[in-house]
């Protein structure tokens, strides 16, 4: 019986060794290569049909897509983590005939240059703003995905009109907490995009499109983040059957978004 005892005890120590070491280097390989998880850069592409302009930032060239130039009101519009903004400009092109609408690549995508980061980020989409703001009587703010927390900040930051907020997240910290729920992701997360906390700078009125069936950001998140505005403050809309990616191709979403902005 010793000498089993002994086994058993030498087993599941080499058990734990082996469990700490996977959980160690899981951790390490998160912590290492978090952003290339969350963010894919898209390459440049040439469309002679639309027109780009460049704003030169924080050593960084930035090149923003523009439809209808010489508008009144201004809309920005920030894309998803792997979003290529230019197949959104069909769309807006159509949806806001009335309105000049900028599609910015984030730095790194697109033909902007720089490393993309959440701090990087949020200073490109201010110094956007703060560009294009003598051109208009009002600015007006999309984002999808990864944008809305871009958005969010903005909105908290500067004075929009309108804000429109494509399956979003209350946080990055939060999904990915719920992700990978064995981790300190508040340790481990170098840019956490917590949407939440600009909530109560934001003056904005709000729309937030929900998918029902999104599993990339559960809809959790958004109707998370819809409650923490103002009551008033927020029009929500939910498609039951959409997912993370098709949620515009809904019935009424894209018309849902053209009549928030016209009113």
């Amino acid at each position: 019986m010793p000498r089993l005892k002994r086994m058993l005890i030498t087993a599941l120590k080499s058990i734990l060794v082996v469990v700490c070491l996977s959980y160690t280097g899981l951790g390490f390989w998160l912590y290492t290569y978090q952003r290339s998880m969350i963010y894919q850069p898209t390459p440049e592409v040439s469309l002679p049909s639309y027109k780009a302009i460049y704003l030169e930032h924080d050593n960084t060239k930035l090149k923003i897509w523009r439809l209808h130039e010489g508008e009144e009101k201004g809309v920005v519009f920030f894309g998803g983590n792997a979003d290529a903004v230019e197949h959104y400009l069909p769309l807006f092109d159509k949806l806001f005939p009335n309105i000049c609408v900028y599609l910015v690549n984030y730095r790194g995508y697109g033909g902007s240059s720089g490393n993309v980061t959440e701090r990087g980020l949020y200073s490109d989409a201010l110094a956007v703003y703060d560009k294009i703001q003598p051109l208009h009587t009002s600015i007006e703010v999309i984002g999808r995905s990864l944008g809305t927390g871009i958005a969010c900040y903005l909105a908290s930051q500067r004075d929009v009109e309108k804000l429109i907020l494509i399956t979003p997240f209350d946080s990055v910290l939060h999904v990915a907490q719920n992700i990978f729920p064995i981790y300190p992701m508040s340790i481990l997360l170098q840019d956490q995009y917590r949407s939440i906390d600009s909530v109560g700078s934001i003056k904005s009125k709000v729309l937030i499109l929900i998918a029902g069936k999104d599993r990339t950001v559960p809809p959790i998140h958004a109707q998370t983040l819809a409650l923490s505005f103002n009551q008033g403050q927020v029009v929500t809309r939910q498609w039951e059957n959409a997912n993370h990616n098709n949620i515009l191709n809904q019935n009424g979403a894209t018309e849902t978004m053209a009549m928030f902005l016209d009113k």
